[in-house]
């Protein structure tokens, strides 16, 4: 199979498998020892959260890492994300990596009870989140699975040299926030999330 998947500028030719316990270790143990953390939480939250909390719903595939701060260092987070996407592609992980605040995680939070505030409830927030690619492309044996070009659905800031900041004013309302809210209200999910700074990892898969 001829495959290539790229993040701008950081690119694979390796299709990824699911992530597993090993492979998340792996990651966090050399992003960790690489990376100053002191000023960020950092969770895994989604799919595979669940899934290492209850092994028997259907794996996922890829994982989902926030890195909390609200008033990060643009280039140091920038380097994390880069070193965060990197390690997931050399354990053969597909991963979302992002910087958000602790605004828009809390928001993650109240969204486990299965449904999302009102309007109301945005008001004064900081919903900011920062990612450090614009577009993402995935081919499979020459065919175009995948082009998802963030430019061109939301407006965005380049905070520095490949990082860009993306302000909402309101419910994210994605389609990846949709499947989640699904699999919630119908049981799937239980509204897990691993802080990756203090857990042990002792996980039964």
């Amino acid at each position: 199979m001829e495959f290539y998947a790229s993040w701008d500028d950081i690119s694979t030719n390796e299709a990824w498998d699911r992530p597993s316990l090993y492979s998340l270790i792996q990651i966090w143990n050399e992003l960790s020892t690489k990376h100053d953390l002191s000023d960020y939480e950092v969770y895994l939250a989604g799919g595979f959260a669940e899934y290492l909390h209850n092994p028997n719903i259907e794996p996922t595939w890829d994982i989902d890492i926030y890195f909390v701060n609200d008033n990060p260092n643009y280039t140091h987070l920038k380097s994390i994300l880069d070193d965060a996407k990197l390690l997931s592609i050399k354990n053969n992980v597909l991963s979302d990596v992002k910087g958000i605040t602790s605004d828009v995680w809390n928001y993650f939070k109240y969204i486990r009870c299965g449904e999302t505030p009102s309007d109301e409830y945005f008001f004064g927030k900081n919903m900011t989140f920062y990612t450090n690619f614009l577009k993402f492309t995935k081919i499979v044996n020459g065919e175009l699975e995948i082009e998802n070009d963030l430019s061109k659905k939301h407006p965005y800031t380049e905070v520095c040299d490949g990082l860009y900041q993306f302000v909402k004013e309101s419910r994210l309302g994605n389609v990846g926030e949709k499947k989640y809210l699904d699999k919630i209200n119908s049981g799937i999910y239980s509204g897990v999330d691993v802080n990756l700074k203090t857990t042990n990892f002792n996980f039964v898969t």
